[in-house]
């Protein structure tokens, strides 16, 4: 759920971004891609449909179409904290990329940046899924 508005935001941000969100905490960041990450998340959405419909995975059936889409909002709200936590750590620790593998990603912030969105948007998960659907929760 996280990666697609993740990839609108960078996709609109440099396509759109003009207006910096915060020079200090992460220079390359514009309103404009946070407005980006924020429509991508009808598209995550869809993805997760769709793969519900392949896949016949049970336990998105019961639902709404509501919960989802404040649970995708939610998610994504979280994510980008998360985001710009990490942006912080580097910035305090005088670091342009948290770590060697920036190859991945060349100029995109290093290794934590491709996960640090996705490990509070998973615990985010797990704890929506805990609280509004508390029988579905694996553990």
């Amino acid at each position: 759920m996280v990666t697609i508005p993740e990839t609108m935001a960078l996709i609109v941000g440099k396509k759109f971004g003009k207006n910096n969100f915060s020079y200090f905490i992460s220079p390359k960041k514009t309103w404009e891609g946070f407005v980006g990450q924020y429509l991508g998340v009808p598209a995550g959405l869809l993805v997760i449909y769709i793969m519900v419909k392949m896949f016949n995975v049970m336990l998105w059936y019961e639902y709404s179409i509501l919960e989802l889409m404040v649970g995708g909002y939610i998610i994504t709200t979280v994510a980008i904290l998360g985001d710009l936590m990490e942006s912080i750590f580097k910035r305090a620790a005088e670091v342009k990329d948290s770590g060697k593998a920036s190859y991945i990603g060349k100029g995109l912030g290093g290794i934590l940046d491709k996960f640090d969105s996705m490990g509070v948007g998973a615990i985010t998960t797990a704890i929506l899924i805990r609280w509004v659907r508390p029988h579905h929760y694996p553990f």
